[in-house]
Order: structure tokens, then C-alpha cells, then sequence
């Protein structure tokens, strides 16, 4: 009977424990802007992967394809309102909100791919991130994933000088899309999953995604028998975990500092694997059958000038206290610090 009675109550404190642990366990449901590939796979997966790893089962992080728990390129919003616990995707998406989300996210004329992640974990700009999300999108938002410069355009049309972008259809997001209409061209906003059959059927002339290596695995070269370089639209491009306020505050800080861990790791090992892989993609490219081409000189010094126009101008509708301000001036003057001792190392 004694026996009995202490194996009862071990019974009985194993089933308190188990209810307890179901209960202490944190689900995190995460909308994303990707239907697959390297920003899914890279960014959104490994961060589930990297935070269920360092939290051992404390945090359940679900991931879901783009579309799922609202508009894949209105993936702050979602979170915002409570849609979604989480999101994986990259301010880019709300530039159109606010011209200063293109600063974090990478822009045309902005901080190369090494200079991000030095400013970013470095000189502040990930605090000063977080501060201008949660008060411009009312999210709380990290830097989640970073690629390198972008390998250009895929294009169903030899594109060499000024003269060939206009009345080119290009898919493209950003700054970049301001700039290119200077140019002559015709920007046009899709999701992830719309592009590459919209180039197929010829919707879209040309298409910029990412790097030689995620444009590899994206097939764009089976539909479009060029590829234009260099990326000149895009020095570096950096995808965020962004959180629902009430869901980070309920979180305790040893969760919230596994989160960022998780983060960070996923942003460094993104950029580093990508790099790596493009090493191979561009050859498979060079060997492919399809046309490289390499813009004109002339290309780059009018998007040089519409760029600085383009600067201009917002800051003056922005006005000098505007975060666009705040945020191009302290990463003007980290670059001069970059670059005053670049040529030594």
C-alpha cells in the first residue's frame, strides 16, 4: 500500500510538472512575405530553427508562407494589429509609409553589405532600427537576414544603355523604383510567389530579386535570356523580425534576449551562406547559354544623379527633424568613418 501511495503521488507530481511545462510554453505564430526559396529557408525557417534550439522547447516558433495570415507585402501590419504574433520580412515592403524603412532595408546610393552589418551591430543602428519601427510601423522589429549586393536584372530584353529602359517593365520594390521611372522605365510592385510567372508570360519585362545565387534558384534564367549587371540598384538587403508589442512584453527578458541571439546569428549566417553560394552561381550563369550583359558607364552616373535628386528632395518634404534625416546623416557619418581608414585594410 505504500507502494502504492508514493508511486501515486510520483504519478500525480509528473503530471503537474507536464501540465506545467504545456503550459509555460510560448507559441509564436510568424507571418512571412515569402512563398518559398532562400528568404524562407535562410531567414524565416533557420530563425525558427536557431531560437527552438537555444530556448530547449521554451518558444514555439510557427512559420507561415506568405499569404497565410494576411498580405505577404504588408506583413508589419498583420503583426501590428494582431493578425500575427510575428513576421519575417523586410522594411523594404514600407517604404512607401515612410522613405526612412529603405535605410534598413537597403537602398540605392546606401551602405554596402559589410557596412550595414558593421553599422547595424556596431555603431547603434539596430537600436535606432527598433526605436523608428515600433514608432513608425508600432512594431518591435530586428534585423533578421541580410544578402549581399544583388546580381542586377533578369530580362526577357537586352538592357546595355539609357535609351533601353524606356518603357521597360520591371518588377521592383524600394527607392529603386523612384529611380528607374527617371529613367524611363515602368516600375510594377508584386509578391514573391507572382514573379517569376509574370516574367513568363511576359506581364513584366524584367525582374530584380536578390543575389546570383537566390536568382539561380528562383529559375529566372529559364524565362529570360538575360542578365544584366551589375546590381547597382542594391548594395545590400536586410529582412527583420518584426513582433506585436502585447507578445514582446509578455515574453521574459531571457526569452526576449534568445530572440535576439537567434537573429542575429540568422543575419550573419544568411549573408555568409549566400556570399558562399554565389561563388558557384555565377558560373552556372557564365555556362548557362545566357547573355551577361554589363550597363553602360553612362547608366550609372544618371542613376548617381537621380539618386542624390531624389535624397534632396525627401529630406526637404521630410523635413530636418524627420527620422529620413536622422537616420541618412548618421549613416553618411558612419561611412566617412569607414572610409577614412578603408584603404589600410
Amino acid at each position: 500500500m505504500k507502494v502504492n501511495k508514493t508511486l501515486g503521488a510520483l504519478v500525480g507530481s509528473v503530471a503537474v510538472l507536464a501540465s506545467y511545462t504545456v503550459e509555460a510554453k510560448t507559441t509564436i505564430n510568424m507571418a512571412t512575405s515569402w512563398g518559398g526559396g532562400h528568404f524562407m529557408d535562410l531567414g524565416a525557417k533557420a530563425f525558427e530553427n536557431k531560437l527552438e534550439f537555444l530556448a530547449d522547447g521554451d518558444i514555439d516558433v510557427v512559420v507561415y508562407v506568405g499569404g497565410t495570415l494576411g498580405n505577404p507585402l504588408t506583413v508589419s501590419e498583420s503583426v501590428k494589429t494582431g493578425l500575427a504574433d510575428a513576421g519575417h520580412s523586410s522594411p523594404l515592403y514600407d517604404w512607401g509609409a515612410n522613405p526612412a524603412n529603405i535605410m534598413f532595408g537597403g537602398w540605392t546610393g546606401g551602405l554596402t553589405s559589410e557596412q550595414m552589418m558593421n553599422w547595424l551591430y556596431e555603431d547603434g543602428g539596430a537600436d535606432l532600427y527598433m526605436k523608428f519601427r515600433l514608432e513608425t510601423a508600432g512594431v518591435i522589429e530586428i534585423p533578421c537576414g541580410m544578402t549581399p549586393r544583388e546580381a542586377g536584372m533578369h530580362s526577357a530584353k537586352p538592357i546595355r544603355t539609357l535609351n533601353d529602359f524606356k518603357g521597360l517593365k520591371i518588377r521592383t520594390a524600394g527607392v529603386w523604383s523612384k529611380i528607374v521611372s527617371t529613367l524611363g522605365a515602368s516600375p510594377v510592385s508584386l509578391p514573391a510567389a507572382e514573379i517569376f510567372p509574370a516574367l513568363e508570360r511576359g506581364v513584366i519585362d524584367a525582374i530584380e530579386w536578390n543575389s546570383f545565387s537566390l536568382n539561380k534558384a528562383e529559375g529566372f534564367h529559364n524565362v529570360a535570356k538575360y542578365l544584366i549587371v551589375p546590381g547597382i540598384h542594391q548594395p545590400v538587403v536586410v529582412t527583420g523580425c518584426s513582433f506585436n508589442p502585447k507578445v514582446w512584453e509578455n515574453l521574459t527578458e531571457r526569452q526576449r534576449e534568445l530572440i535576439k541571439l537567434a537573429a542575429r546569428d540568422t543575419t550573419i549566417s544568411m549573408y555568409e551562406q549566400i556570399r558562399f553560394d554565389d561563388l558557384d552561381a555565377y558560373r552556372f550563369f557564365k555556362d548557362s547559354g545566357i547573355e551577361i550583359i554589363e550597363l553602360d558607364e553612362e547608366v550609372q552616373k544618371a542613376v548617381d544623379k537621380s539618386t542624390a535628386e531624389w535624397v534632396a528632395a525627401t529630406t526637404e518634404k521630410q523635413g530636418p527633424d524627420s527620422w529620413f534625416v536622422k537616420i541618412y546623416q548618421n549613416q553618411v557619418e558612419f561611412q566617412k568613418k569607414w572610409n577614412s581608414i578603408q584603404k589600410y585594410r
